[in-house]
C-alpha cells in the first residue's frame, strides 16, 4: 500500500486487487499447511 498517495485514484483499484490477491494466496497456503499437519485429507 506504500506509495498509494502518489498514484492516480483511478489506479487504486488495481493496487487493492493485487494486495487482496496476495493476501488470499498467503492465507490459502497457511490453511493448506495447517490442514496438512493435522491429518491427511477429508
Amino acid at each position: 500500500m506504500e506509495g498509494l498517495e502518489d498514484i492516480p485514484v483511478s489506479e487504486h483499484v488495481a493496487r487493492f486487487d493485487a494486495v487482496h490477491e496476495a493476501l488470499t494466496h498467503a492465507l490459502n497456503q497457511a490453511d493448506e499447511l495447517l490442514s496438512g499437519s493435522s491429518g491427511s485429507g477429508s
